[in-house]
């Protein structure tokens, strides 16, 4: 299985519950939609801009066609929320408890 995590910076750091309900509304279809997608874990703080978003994939090449493919117009619609570039990491999952995610 294979994770895919974002950090975001947010202009506002009010907006938490506004993007949490963007993120559910509209992102979180289009991520179920998607070939290979098996979860979504978003992260953050009501004091702290920052935000962490995991998701996790069955494998590399699912997540990265993703990546080129959708990625970019999510990111498009979250861009009046963010400031700068969200960073995004890969990773290999190595251990989970989670039933949904546990390969």
């Amino acid at each position: 299985m294979y994770a895919r995590l974002v950090n975001l910076v947010l202009k506002n750091v009010d907006d938490h519950m506004e993007l949490t309900g963007k993120i559910e509304r509209d992102i979180l279809p289009i991520l179920r939609k998607q070939e290979g997608f098996r979860d979504e874990i978003t992260l953050s703080s009501p004091d702290r801009p920052e935000v962490t978003a995991i998701s996790f994939w069955n494998d590399r090449e699912h997540a990265e066609k993703y990546n080129m493919n959708t990625y970019p117009g999510i990111l498009e619609s979250l861009s009046s929320w963010l400031k700068g570039t969200p960073v995004v990491s890969t990773f290999e999952v190595s251990l989970s408890t989670m039933q949904q995610v546990a390969g």
